[in-house]
């Protein structure tokens, strides 16, 4: 498992795109200057919260991996994306309520998106060219393992088949990222 904090500074992360849209709505607006700042923060603390994430995870163990089944999760990117709907209703000219309830729903929405596994869902990793599968692999030299068990893969855009033998770091027990270092057999 991930790290609480890198967890909820990749849910940050992912949001990203929506606190510089609400950056860009909010500028120069008198009674939006909360919306503004809380933004600004967020958006720093999101494309930072990134750049740790993926410098940490290059820094893993690598590991040889055979695939033995693979699904596409990118469809959950776009599916997350309609949680970017709700802010653009009341965000940025509703009251401090709306403000306050936006802010209250951002925390719920990251809660549920740090348990239930969606951090690595990420637009922001999607548009650095990372994609997001979900795999069954056995390791290959080494330790083997006797049952796979399904996790998920970043993976730089190249094509993930069943029996494809990779490289990969191990980020968390459920996480692997493909080893953009070495060669893929």
């Amino acid at each position: 498992m991930v790290r609480g904090w890198v967890s909820w500074a990749l849910f940050v992360s992912s949001y990203t795109p929506l606190f510089l849209l609400l950056v860009v709505q909010s500028w120069g607006k008198d009674d939006a200057n909360s919306v503004f700042i809380a933004s600004g923060v967020l958006l720093i603390v999101g494309a930072v919260g990134t750049v740790a994430f993926l410098q940490a995870a290059k820094r893993k163990e690598s590991g040889a991996y055979t695939v033995v089944s693979v699904k596409g999760r990118d469809a959950d990117v776009a599916a997350y994306a309609v949680g970017y709907l709700l802010p653009f209703v009341t965000a940025v000219d509703g009251g401090w309520r709306d403000q306050v309830s936006l802010g209250l729903f951002l925390f719920l929405l990251g809660f549920i998106y740090v348990r239930s596994r969606m951090i690595y869902v990420n637009p922001i990793l999607f548009a650095l060219g990372y994609e997001l599968s979900e795999v069954m692999v056995r390791t290959t030299g080494g330790v083997s393992e006797e049952t796979p068990w399904p996790r998920l893969l970043l993976n730089d855009g190249s094509d993930i088949e069943p029996r494809q033998s990779f490289l990969a770091l191990k980020v968390t027990d459920d996480l692997l990222m493909i080893d953009q270092k070495e060669p893929r057999g």
